[in-house]
């Protein structure tokens, strides 16, 4: 049983997203839950319950977070509280300069704005839906609103998923970033993401950041092995939660189809019942026992430093 309540914590305002990204359970049509958006008081309940232990909430999930109709008053009545807040989006519901503006002034932290190429016919390959141009008059109105309202916040964070189509724009992605005078992040898809062998000649870069190395097995198998060493503990089971937009909780972002399904915050006893609950101590004991027992964790390069996992056929 723990004493303490998360630290951080990632809380979806919705799963409905505006993009059809093929690798994304929502973007493809494979999610398998129910769609909505996250009731206001419920939220508020949930930060009030939490602070002041509450240091971050990621404020994103399995789907869009702009789409929200009251994302900016979630954001304002977490930053009253002292909580930083960061918010993942897609950049497609910037709208225009008030909007952009709201950005500014509701207390957000960190943005991070998803861009997977420098053109549409780039940035669709992946970003299916998206527009080039809407995310940098995006980006160019909240610039333009820190720069007047002389704030700091909240930092823009350029994310760049590094694939196959589009590895050779990385250095340009990093130079639009620095002209634009915000920080840029590169990456590569998760394992959860990439499960087939055609998925991985696709999705994942023949160069740069790449999380996984493809390994030959007995068999004539073919693997995915981490290339960078983990921590031998995961933290996130004792550090962390993730609230879905109706009040279920899984343990982590890698468990989109609530495979490891721990109870709802929204019910009776609020989060901190879920939190020390049977189901929720028995997932942590069950992890430090042998984590390939949990469906999610078997496919997650965090609890293993040398297991490889094998690639399905296509």
């Amino acid at each position: 049983m723990l004493n303490h309540s998360p630290r951080y914590m990632m809380v979806e305002p919705t799963n409905h997203c505006n993009l059809a990204c093929p690798l994304c359970p929502t973007g493809s049509g494979t999610l398998g839950v129910t769609q909505g958006f996250m009731d206001l008081g419920n939220y508020v309940r949930l930060i009030n319950e939490l602070s002041p232990e509450l240091e971050t909430i990621l404020l994103w999930g399995f789907g869009e977070p702009l789409l929200h109709p009251e994302i900016f008053r979630m954001i304002a009545e977490a930053h009253s509280r002292g909580i930083t807040t960061k918010v993942s989006t897609n950049g497609q519901c910037f709208g225009g300069r008030e909007q952009c503006e709201e950005i500014v002034t509701c207390g957000l932290t960190q943005l991070r704005v998803s861009l997977d190429g420098l053109s549409d016919k780039t940035l669709q390959v992946y970003r299916r839906g998206a527009s080039f141009e809407k995310i940098i008059a995006g980006l160019n109105y909240i610039i333009e609103a820190k720069r007047r309202l002389k704030s700091s916040n909240p930092l823009i964070l350029l994310q760049f998923i590094a694939m196959k189509h589009n590895e050779h724009e990385a250095n340009r992605i990093k130079a639009l970033a620095d002209e634009m005078g915000i920080a840029w992040r590169i990456k590569t898809a998760s394992i959860g993401e990439v499960e087939t062998i055609s998925n991985y000649g696709k999705f994942l870069p023949d160069s740069g950041p790449i999380r996984y190395a493809v390994c030959d097995c007995a068999g004539g198998t073919q693997h995915l092995k981490p290339r960078l060493a983990r921590p031998h503990v995961c933290p996130y089971p004792w550090l962390w939660a993730h609230v879905n937009w109706d009040g279920t909780v899984v343990p982590c972002c890698k468990d989109p189809h609530r495979q490891h399904l721990l109870g709802n915050a929204f019910a009776e006893g609020g989060f901190r019942a879920v939190w020390n609950n049977t189901t929720f101590v028995t997932f942590r004991e069950t992890y430090l026992r042998n984590p390939a027992e949990l469906v999610r964790c078997r496919k997650c390069d965090y609890p293993f430093q040398s297991t490889c996992f094998p690639l399905q056929s296509s």
